[in-house]
């Protein structure tokens, strides 16, 4: 039975699809033909629409028909009564507690809520509406839980881990578990199987906390979380001579709350995964009783005082493994080759992402050869992906994915597409997740805003790791990344759940037609990525036109030029008009036939995300403007493309535009002419703006506009913008601003002064402007302490007197980046009690700087410090040895000051405390 509605489920969720399908095609076309007159002059004629409705409309018919062979098949065969409980096989254990909401979430997630009201189809409309209460019925019936998170029950497995490393995490724990003034509830939190019990352990049998309190317990929760049975546990280990058995909750509270009163407890609570579960067993503590908290959810750790447990290092990683495979002892020539077993074992757990819990599994696997020929054999397995380990590692990582609500399911899968170690910008993903329908908003919250909360709730479940993350920017530069091992669980549930996405490798040693067909081979892939290793080969037209290919199902399909060094490649011909269903086009690093753009792309009609990243074509095509549901278009580092008057305006649904890249050559021709920018007011996203090709017809009007980035040559473009900035832009959350040559700063014009002083609204400015002794202009004003000021690059500013006084005074500033000649004095100094949040600074080609004071109490957050080609500086500044936080410090192109930081250097005592310093010529 348990087979069957395993069947049916994937026939429900195949059902929700092709109904999204049809009703996105029926819903474009229906729009196009109303809306847009140039999309009769692009070949779709009357006859034409009226032959594709009619293939929709019987695709509805035969949908409408399996749903309801589908839902006789349930009442049939007691599938309802089987899954609610009422049959005599045994149970799965699902949760069932579905809320209406949810469902009706659940059901447009997955067929669909398209612009074109349902009431204005007619006949067709009602018939949908029909087939998605139908579906809505059958999810109901069959239960959300198992629609979305398949069927696997599998107990856990435990496993014995030895201890390696983790001192420091250790000692931090129990000092704060036996500091009364410290907080009551301290939480241990990070991804599965990184060792967070483990370390829970070793702190609870510390003979520290041992001998500070006087009762402990440690109880799991779980998932399937039961209070009762939680307390009861909990009562029996601190006072086993209590009775709880017959006890209702408030007596357990009452009984449990007496024994804390006299007794000073230690309790761990392991495995909690909400913040919910917490709320329910908290009444029953007394706030003099220490609870340590095991979880994998950030959000559940901010309860207490948190400690995130990282990853073992290379060398800790080959110790735990050594003593779970007992390779001294099994292997009797251990000593003679051990270098030679250390390579191996090393590049095993590197496999492993040096998670403990997947070491111990490969130590249990490897604990079996006893010899280093067996080690050889185990080794190739492991490297081709042992069976076992990847098993134990999934069995263990599965709970976080069947943890997470519904609607981040297909949010987590889509991040399948990604190659292991790849760093991926969180802003593009978002823009993806909206672009293939993922993101549910409602009310006047913004898609863009309810996707990054999506990747954050991701980042507090421990299933996506953030590499860089800039809260003060709003996310905008986060970059995020999968563990090793969570990408290899995330690629088995794509699998799994039939999410259809595909990712190959063009290798070069076949035909790309051949590639092709083989990935569009199946029909029911949605996802499509191909990675071009290497230039396409060149085809015959008979070739590329040899096979038929599924092309109907396709929703995104992402085409990237990943050879190093980004050579430029040949488009290969993959005909893009068959893509009927395409929401989401990606192209990187291509270069276009003759410079233009396929005509292709134009008939994609239900492209909601357009994407032609370091791209080479002249212009973009009018024929663009078909594209009604566009959402983003993003040219990012194309170079020199045109863009024509009338394409951008004519796109209704437009939030995120990001412009290509201009050089010097595109302004050489006379008859280029500026792009006014006009029809824009629902934008959220501007990147790209140039003064010298944009002009913003009327910029108060686009009032929802959350992020700018623009560069300006002119005094009167970037004071429109500043005015407007502060006028109507409301909304904005990252404003960035370059400034070059062409706009002019005198401290004698008031004008300036006046429009230098705004420019400390924007987060982020770049400046290659002489700016003189302006900032001493602005040494009293007001606009210097409400700054939102986060990075500034200074360059060829030519400023004479010492700026770091004002700078200082930034409140928000993190990076400073001074290059250039941008300051031509002989000293600067940075003053007690001044950039309170700098992060990183960079001095670069300052021919004249002699001296650098540092007082003590600056910078107390500096991390990381850049000096680079300033030949007169010769010594380190006093002060360095303050700058408790500086964790890299990098000296280039000075051999003098470089040989005074080295460790025998005169120096090196103010600076001895930063674990990396780099010194080069």
């Amino acid at each position: 039975m348990a087979e069957i509605t395993h069947i049916l489920l994937r026939q429900i969720r195949d059902l929700a699809y092709r109904t999204n399908d049809a009703i996105s095609l029926y819903a474009a076309i229906k729009d196009s033909s109303r809306m847009s007159s140039n999309f009769f002059k692009d070949g779709y004629s009357v006859h034409k629409i009226g032959s594709e409705i009619k293939i929709i409309k019987s695709e509805i018919k035969i949908i409408k028909s399996e749903v309801e062979n589908v839902r006789e098949f349930i009442e049939n065969f007691g599938i309802k009564s089987f899954i609610r409980g009422q049959s005599s096989a045994p149970q799965p254990t699902y949760s069932y507690d579905i809320q209406e909401d949810e469902v009706e979430k659940l059901v447009s997630l997955l067929v669909g809520d398209e612009v074109i009201s349902l009431s204005g189809m007619g006949g067709i409309g009602k018939t949908i509406k029909n087939i998605k209460t139908e579906l809505g019925n059958m999810i109901r019936d069959i239960g959300i839980d198992i629609f979305i998170e398949g069927q696997s029950s599998a107990p856990l497995p435990t496993y014995r881990q030895d201890f390696v490393g983790r001192e420091e995490e250790v000692e931090k724990l129990v000092s704060l578990l036996v500091d009364d003034g410290a907080e009551p509830v301290i939480s241990l939190w990070g991804m599965g199987g990184i060792g967070k019990t483990t370390i829970a352990r070793k702190v609870y049998s510390h003979p520290t906390t041992k001998g500070f309190f006087d009762s402990f317990a440690w109880v799991s929760v779980s998932r399937e979380f039961d209070k009762l049975s939680v307390l009861e546990n909990v009562l029996m280990q601190l006072s086993p001579h209590q009775i709880s058995s017959n006890l209702s909750l408030r007596g357990l509270t009452h009984k449990l709350l007496q024994v804390q009163e006299t007794t000073k407890c230690m309790i761990v609570v392991d495995d909690i995964w909400s913040v919910e579960h917490w709320g329910k067993l908290q009444p029953a503590f007394d706030k003099k009783t220490k609870i340590l908290l095991i979880t994998r959810n950030h959000k559940v750790a901010k309860i207490g005082s948190a400690t995130k447990v990282g990853l073992l290092s290379d060398d800790e990683s080959w110790e735990l493994l050594k003593r779970k495979s007992s390779v001294c002892s099994n292997i009797p020539d251990f000593q003679t080759k051990e270098s030679r077993l250390e390579k191996m074992g090393k590049d095993m757990v590197g496999k492993c992402g040096n998670l403990p819990l997947a070491i111990s599994l490969l130590g249990d696997i490897l604990s079996e050869e006893k010899s280093s020929k067996e080690w050889d054999l185990a080794y190739r397995k492991v490297m081709k992906g042992h069976k076992d380990l990847i098993g134990g590692i999934h069995r263990v990582l599965l709970q976080s994915y069947l943890d997470l609500p519904y609607y981040l399911k297909p949010c987590f899968l889509y991040m399948s597409m990604y190659k292991e170690g790849e760093l991926i910008n969180g802003f593009d993903l978002c823009l993806m997740w909206i672009a293939q329908g993922m993101v549910s908003c409602a009310g006047n919250s913004r898609e863009v805003d309810i996707a990054q909360e999506y990747l954050s709730e991701l980042v507090s479940r421990s299933l996506v790791e953030v590499v860089y993350d800039d809260r003060h920017r709003d996310q905008t530069t986060r970059m995020c990344m999968l563990h090793k091992v969570v990408r290899e669980m995330c690629l088995l549930m794509a699998e799994e759940e039939d999410f259809a996405m595909k990712v190959v490798d063009y290798e070069g040693d076949q035909a790309f037609s051949h590639l092709w067909h083989d990935s569009l081979s199946s029909t029911k892939n949605r996802h499509l990525v191909v990675n071009f290793k290497t230039q396409v080969q060149r085809e015959s037209k008979k070739m590329m036109k040899c096979h038929k290919v599924n092309t109907i199902t396709v929703r995104s399909l992402l085409l990237i030029n990943d050879i190093p060094g980004r050579p430029e490649i040949e488009f290969p011909e993959c005909g893009l008009k068959k893509f009927k269903l395409l929401k989401s086009l990606y192209i990187s690093g291509v270069k276009f036939k003759d410079g233009k753009l396929p005509k292709s792309i134009s008939k994609l009609i239900v492209l909601r995300s357009l994407r032609l990243r370091y791209c080479s074509f002249n212009k973009l095509p009018s024929s663009v403007s078909n594209l009604l549901y566009l959402h983003t278009l993003d040219l990012w580092n194309c170079g020199n493309v045109q863009i024509p008057n009338d394409v951008l305006s004519r796109m209704p649904r437009l939030r995120h535009l990001f412009f290509p890249t201009y050089s010097p050559s595109y302004f050489d021709e006379k008859e280029r002419g500026i792009l006014i920018l006009e029809g824009l007011e629902n934008l959220e996203t501007l990147v790209g703006f140039n003064s010298l090709v944009h002009r913003l017809n009327s910029p108060t009007e686009m009032t929802k506009l959350q992020l700018f980035q623009g560069i300006f040559h002119d005094n009167q473009s970037l004071s429109e913008i500043i005015h407007t900035s502060c006028t109507s832009w409301k909304n904005l959350k990252c404003g960035g601003l370059q400034i070059t040559g062409g706009c002019c700063f005198s401290s004698e014009k008031e004008e300036h002064v006046m429009l230098f002083s705004k420019l400390f609204k924007f987060q982020n400015l770049h400046m290659s402007v002489e700016i003189g002794n302006l900032f001493k202009e602005l040494e009293l004003e007001s606009q210097v302490r409400i700054s939102n000021l986060q990075s500034l690059v200074l360059s060829e500013s030519a400023i004479m007197e010492d700026p770091m006084d004002i700078l200082g005074k930034l409140p928000l500033l993190l990076d400073l980046s001074m290059i250039g000649g941008c300051f031509q004095g002989v000293e600067i100094t940075c003053s007690a009690s001044t950039f309170p949040r700098l992060e990183r600074l960079l001095i670069r080609d300052l021919p004249h700087l002699r001296q650098w004071n540092v007082e003590q109490g600056t910078m107390p957050v500096v991390y990381k410090v850049v000096i680079d080609n300033c030949p007169c500086l010769k010594i380190v500044p006093d002060g360095f040895e303050f700058l408790h936080s500086l964790s890299y410090l990098r000296v280039c192109g000075m051999p003098a000051l470089g040989g005074r930081v080295s460790e025998r250097g005169e120096d090196f005592h103010k600076v001895r405390h930063v674990p990396s310093i780099v010194v080069r010529d």
